[in-house]
């Protein structure tokens, strides 16, 4: 099959979706509880998260990969999956509605503010376990999503540390 033709049959899916988009809501389970009923560490807190199978074989191993590789590139999410970015991100686009990177943008603010909401762990902690391996650009990519920072967002959702020490 041509290039072409491969394109072609892309956008005829974008333009005339048969099929339900999948959305990161679709595939995040998580079963975190809330921080005063268990405590949560950096290595242990994405195990709580989880992903529902879909149907969509790919869809589920970009899930899968983005849920194991977290905030990557989608050139890097292609190349960890085997595929050319040039048939990955058009694949993406087709059965999700949204680009590679949104999507991962969108499952990673879904994580974040869960980890933020549910459990003690620092901010910096919560950076690293999405993926991000400082606080400033995870600070910044939250409030990109959320229109807050991540400290802000935390007090706002009413969990407040103070509360719930013993």
């Amino acid at each position: 099959m041509s290039d072409v033709q491969k394109n072609n049959i892309f956008a005829h899916v974008m333009i005339e979706p048969k099929y339900k988009q999948i959305k990161p809501s679709d595939v995040y389970i998580s079963t975190l509880q809330d921080a005063d009923n268990g405590s949560y560490n950096v290595y242990a807190a994405m195990e709580w998260i989880e992903i529902r199978p879909t149907g969509n074989e790919f869809v589920d191993m970009f899930a899968k990969h983005v849920h194991k590789y977290k905030n990557r590139t989608a050139k890097q999410h292609a190349q960890l999956m085997g595929i050319e970015k040039r048939l990955h991100t058009p694949a993406i686009i087709a059965l999700t509605g949204m680009g590679p990177h949104e999507w991962v943008r969108e499952y990673l603010r879904m994580a974040s503010c869960e980890l933020l909401r549910k459990t003690k762990l620092s901010i910096s902690d919560v950076a690293k376990i999405v993926g991000f391996n400082a606080v400033s650009p995870f600070s910044q990519f939250f409030y990109r999503c959320q229109k807050c920072l991540p400290y802000e967002w935390r007090h706002n959702t009413g969990y407040h540390f103070s509360k719930h020490r013993s």
